[in-house]
C-alpha cells in the first residue's frame, strides 16, 4: 500500500484560499481590461478576458501557491534555516518563473522563435509580467506557513504548561493524602 500525504485541513484550506483569491483576482483584472477596452472603443466580451486572465496569470499562481503550500507541509524543515529559504526562492527564479513565461508566452502565441533574438525579445516582454506577482506570492505562502508553524508552536508550549500544572496539581494532591494518611491515625489514638 501506498503511503499517502497527510495534508492538513488548514493547508487544504491555504490552497481552496490561494484558488479564491486568484480568482477574485482575475475577475477584477478582466474588470479592468474590460472597462479600459470600453473606454478605448475596443468591443471586448468579459467572459473572454475573465478566462484570458485567469489562464494566464491565476493557473500558474496557483499551482505555486499550492506546490509551495503542499511542499511547507510536508518538509517544515525548509524554512529552518535561511539559506533553505533562499534555495526555495532561487528554484522560484530559476524553475518556476521560466515555467511562467513559457506558459503566458504559450497562451499568448508568443512562441514562434526563429532566432537567440527573438528569445530576448520574449525574455524583455515576460521579465515583469510574473515577476512581482510571483515572487509577492512566493513570500505570502512563507508568512502564512512562518505564521502558522508559530502558532502550532505557542499551542504544543500551552499544552505542555497545562500537562504540567495538571502534573503538579496530582503531586500535591498525593502529597496532601499521604499527610492526611500520617496525621489520621494520631487522631484515632489520642
Amino acid at each position: 500500500m501506498k503511503d499517502r500525504p497527510n495534508f492538513s485541513s488548514a493547508t487544504l484550506r491555504t490552497i481552496a484560499l490561494a484558488v479564491l483569491l486568484w480568482t477574485a483576482i482575475s475577475m477584477l483584472g478582466a474588470l479592468q481590461t474590460y472597462s479600459d477596452n470600453l473606454r478605448g472603443g475596443i468591443d471586448s466580451h468579459y467572459p473572454a478576458l475573465l478566462a484570458t486572465w485567469f489562464l494566464e496569470y491565476a493557473v500558474p499562481l496557483i499551482v505555486l501557491s499550492a506546490g509551495l503550500s503542499l511542499a511547507l507541509s510536508r518538509w517544515p524543515a525548509l524554512t529552518e534555516r535561511p539559506r533553505h529559504v533562499f534555495a526555495l526562492f532561487l528554484g522560484l527564479v530559476l524553475v518556476f518563473q521560466p515555467a511562467q513565461w513559457t506558459w503566458m508566452a504559450w497562451m499568448r502565441g508568443y512562441l514562434d522563435i526563429a532566432s537567440l533574438g527573438d528569445v530576448w525579445q520574449l525574455l524583455r516582454k515576460m521579465l515583469l509580467v510574473g515577476w512581482f506577482s510571483a515572487t509577492g506570492t512566493f513570500a505570502a505562502v512563507l508568512a502564512l506557513h512562518t505564521w502558522r508553524r508559530a502558532r502550532e508552536r505557542e499551542l504544543a508550549w500551552q499544552r505542555s504548561q497545562t500537562d504540567m500544572l495538571h502534573l503538579r496539581l496530582a503531586l500535591e494532591e498525593q502529597r496532601m493524602l499521604a499527610l492526611r494518611a500520617q496525621l489520621e491515625p494520631h487522631f484515632l489514638f489520642n
